[in-house]
């Protein structure tokens, strides 16, 4: 995951006015970031400049041009509130780079390691988080970049994470 990410974020956020790191750990994707961010996070341990939960976000509205999430939404027992607040926060025709664990890996963790299934709160495929995105008021762009596209569609079948590129139709 690690070369795509930090292509995906590298090339996205390049230009932007200021996003908006959620779930950002110990900010290992710092130094891809094109931008001026701030990192959100729940745990103390994290190097988060806020600690804050998905689902409340403390920020004004419109105060956003781009937000990453990776590997954080299908631990959120609160989904659909944690992307309505993204949607919030982020300007007109700002984006939302989602990158999580695919159906096939998460299915395999959890018969490998039933303990994961209390950790694992949503399943995720392309399909049914870009209609998640979708009712959230976003609207999938991945496809106006081709290339992307099918990187995308490679990366989906062949590895155990996805990705998807949405913009906030408001």
């Amino acid at each position: 995951m690690h070369w795509l990410t930090g292509s995906l974020l590298k090339k996205f956020s390049q230009g932007q006015q200021l996003a908006l790191d959620l779930g950002c750990g110990r900010k290992r994707w710092d130094d891809w970031f094109n931008c001026n961010y701030v990192g959100i996070d729940i745990y103390k341990e994290s190097k988060a400049d806020i600690l804050a939960a998905g689902f409340a976000l403390p920020f004004k509205d419109n105060s956003f041009s781009f937000v990453t999430m990776f590997s954080v939404l299908e631990y959120i027992e609160r989904d659909d509130d944690v992307l309505k607040e993204i949607h919030r926060v982020l300007k007109q025709k700002g984006s939302l780079l989602l990158i999580s664990q695919n159906a096939r890996a998460t299915k395999a963790n959890i018969r490998n390691d039933p303990s994961k299934k209390l950790l694992h709160k949503h399943v995720y495929g392309l399909r049914n988080i870009n209609k998640k995105l979708k009712s959230s008021g976003f609207k999938p762009i991945l496809f106006k970049h081709p290339i992307l596209f099918l990187l995308g569609l490679y990366y989906h079948l062949t590895s155990v994470y996805f990705f998807t590129l949405s913009e906030v139709e408001k």
